[in-house]
């Protein structure tokens, strides 16, 4: 997303972080941000993000099987986004987890990517797709 390479980078700036939490008085001036300043930047960061993952997503080739996992990540983490109640009468452990969008898509994209075989829906896919994937076609795909 940045360019950058090196995660000697990140790790400065986790600790050039780490080192302002140090300073109360950097916090109060962070907090005198006004907060329309703030709403601008953290839309720009969310678009920003939002936009590396649909670039991310233009490179996946979509077989019937990554176009299952997308839409089920996507569509229950719309449901929670939408709705955040529906998982009031669960256990707090599990609000905790599965209450944010972002957590409940994740661990339900990665769940489903190591629990579906790699050759799911392969009689639907094209041969392109399957020489792509090195898969077998399980018939004949017209």
């Amino acid at each position: 997303m940045t360019g950058i390479a090196s995660r000697y980078v990140g790790f400065y700036v986790g600790g050039l972080l780490c080192l302002m939490g140090l300073f109360p008085v950097l916090g109060a001036i962070f907090t005198q941000l006004p907060k329309p300043v703030v709403g601008g930047v953290t839309l720009l960061m969310f678009a920003t993000v939002a936009t590396a993952g649909i670039h991310i997503l233009s490179t996946v080739q979509f077989t019937h099987r990554n176009v299952l996992i997308i839409a089920t990540s996507l569509g229950l983490a719309t449901g929670i986004a939408f709705v955040p109640d529906v998982l009031s009468q669960t256990p707090q452990f599990f609000q905790n987890i599965f209450g944010s969008a972002v957590t409940m898509a994740g661990i339900v994209a990665i769940t489903l990517d190591m629990i579906l075989p790699q050759n799911y829906g392969i009689e639907f896919d094209t041969k392109a797709q399957h020489a792509k994937d090195k898969l077998e076609p399980t018939q004949e795909v017209a």
